[in-house]
């Protein structure tokens, strides 16, 4: 990297990335392949509408100082340059070599790119044939020099052979300068030296990333001794950039790694890139490495360099010790949101599907909202019910896909059409009404009640009292549950959100006035609702005189 452009690569096509190690004499470089996206939205058979992955753009805005800026080797102590001699021979023996970038594991152990193990004929490079230098902030790009580092003042080189070479066995070999981003996955090695280094200010192990998701925000500080323009040559200086960490979900065209996701972390600067000579250096956040150089498409600014994700325990456990690490998922580019309708509102319930996974995930998954970024729900469910609070909310959806390997992501959703407030809701409205069993009773005879109350408003009524008063023709036979308050019969329900009956009888005075008499009144309240009341009119008749038997005297 330098002041200008960031990592020389040749021409490619847009299917391909370019590895980031640098042949001197003959060049190994690396690549991504490019998936087509399904359609954003669909309408389902059953005239729901399906939203699919938003594969927008994440590129910065306008493009600045391309390249990044000379640092001292103190700065990063964990960096060191790996150079090989690439026909086999020991290192030290005159022919071609290619150099790459590394980081301290421990004192014995380095970890680098899997491409920087292999020669342009794919054929393994053996142990001898490497050597590691740390501490130096300098080389010496002279052609004939051997690329030889040049140390500075307050530098502290050191040099170590290596002893043996551990390839991840995910990484494809593709062979040639360039691969698809499958091909390209687990692109680590680790390289075991022959003796221990000495720790100093110069020299120093770099912790790796705790297990989980690969980056997708943030910053991350890329250091190393690569080329500093796209099909340029190197200067001998030791570069850093900061750049911005992308989302790895959104498909290789829009920047990121698509389905491979789980395994990848993606820098996006306006200032440069890695390149060439960078591959196997580190990729630093919070102190911890969480990638190591592996690819892109070109070296330059606005272009994505791709890291192999350190988090993830498929990478991460290798680096470890462990050659059959867990495998992360892949998948997930088929991501859609269904809604009930193509208006959602209030009450809509809407549902999350994670798409296609390999190496059976557990799922969970996040609700969103667009418009403001707040996270509406995140968990294992994947639906969703619309909140009332959500009117305006522009909801979009992503899954999170887990095993033992790692974490997946799919890009989120399509954004659906903004939440539909819901209609203001009618207040609590009551009614009353009031029945008999019969319109007539005679004098002294039982006559049964029926009262039902209604809310025929949306609100629930609260603290609704239902009380009878009885016309003094008549007495009280049975109360249905109600209690007698002031000569009342009466009844509080604590919530009424549509109808409740009540029962009563009552019996006519045995010598009650004949004729047509209100019989019962009803009245019903409830706090902040207009009251609602009735009565029923019944006709006592008087009861049949009895006639003594008549005879004859005499």
């Amino acid at each position: 990297m330098r002041h200008g452009d960031v990592h020389p690569v040749s021409h490619l096509t847009s299917s391909s990335t370019r590895r980031r190690a640098v042949p001197l004499a003959g060049s190994i470089l690396a690549a991504s392949a490019i998936a087509a996206l399904a359609p954003a939205a669909a309408a389902a058979a059953d005239g729901s509408t399906v939203l699919r992955a938003d594969q927008g753009t994440q590129r910065p805005s306008v493009p600045q100082i391309v390249g990044g800026d000379v640092a001292g080797i103190s700065s990063a102590p964990y960096q060191v340059r790996i150079r090989a001699n690439t026909e086999g021979q020991p290192w030290g023996t005159a022919g071609k070599f290619t150099t790459c970038g590394g980081s301290v594991l421990d004192a014995t152990h380095i970890v680098t790119a899997a491409h920087c193990t292999i020669n342009p004929a794919n054929a393994n490079i053996d142990p001898a044939s490497y050597v590691v230098d740390t501490g130096f902030s300098r080389f010496d790009p002279t052609p004939g020099a051997g690329s030889d580092p040049a140390p500075q003042p307050g530098d502290t080189l050191q040099t170590k052979s290596v002893s043996a070479v551990r390839r991840h066995a995910g990484y494809g070999r593709p062979g040639g300068a360039s691969g698809t981003l499958t091909q390209l996955a687990d692109d680590a090695a680790v390289l075991t030296l022959s003796t221990p280094l000495t720790f100093d200010a110069n020299t120093q192990p770099i912790p790796l990333a705790d297990p989980g998701p690969s980056a997708g925000s943030g910053e991350a500080r890329v250091t190393g001794f690569g080329l500093q323009s796209n099909g340029g040559e190197a200067n001998g200086a030791f570069y850093s950039l900061t750049a911005p960490v992308v989302d790895p979900a959104v498909a290789p065209e829009r920047g990121g790694t698509g389905e491979l996701n789980a395994l990848y972390v993606v820098t996006l600067s306006p200032r440069g890139s890695t390149c060439q000579g960078d591959s196997g250096g580190p990729l630093v956040q919070n102190g911890r490495l969480i990638g190591i150089v592996s690819s892109g498409p070109k070296c330059g600014a606005d272009t994505p360099s791709y890291f192999a994700n350190v988090s993830a325990p498929e990478v991460r456990d290798f680096l470890l010790g462990n050659d059959a690490p867990p495998l992360a998922p892949r998948g997930g580019q088929d991501v859609s949101l269904r809604l009930p309708s193509s208006t959602p509102e209030a009450g809509d319930t809407i549902t999350c599907s994670a798409g296609t996974w390999s190496n059976g995930p557990t799922f969970a998954y996040r609700f969103t909202d667009t418009r403001s970024g707040r996270v509406l729900a995140e968990g294992p469910s994947a639906t969703y019910r619309i909140k009332a609070g959500d009117a305006g909310a522009t909801i979009s959806c992503r899954g999170l896909a887990t095993t033992p390997g790692g974490v997946g992501v799919t890009p989120p959703t399509e954004a659906a059409p903004a939440v539909r407030a819901a209609a203001t809701p009618d207040p609590a409205r009551l009614t009353a009404a009031i029945t008999s069993g019969s319109s007539r009773v005679r004098q002294g005879g039982r006559v049964s009640f029926r009262v039902t109350v209604r809310n025929t408003g949306d609100v629930t009524a609260r603290t609704v009292r239902t009380c009878v008063r009885v016309s003094s023709r008549f007495s009280i036979v049975s109360r249905g549950g109600a209690t007698l308050s002031g000569g009342r019969l009466c009844w509080t329900n604590s919530r009424l959100a549509s109808t409740t009956t009540k029962r009563f009888s009552l019996r006519a005075d045995r010598d009650a006035r004949a004729g047509r008499t209100t019989a019962a009144s009803v009245s019903v309240t409830s706090p902040s609702v207009r009251s609602a009341s009735a009565r029923r009119a019944v006709t006592i008749v008087r009861r049949a005189t009895a006639v003594s038997p008549g005879g004859v005297t005499g």
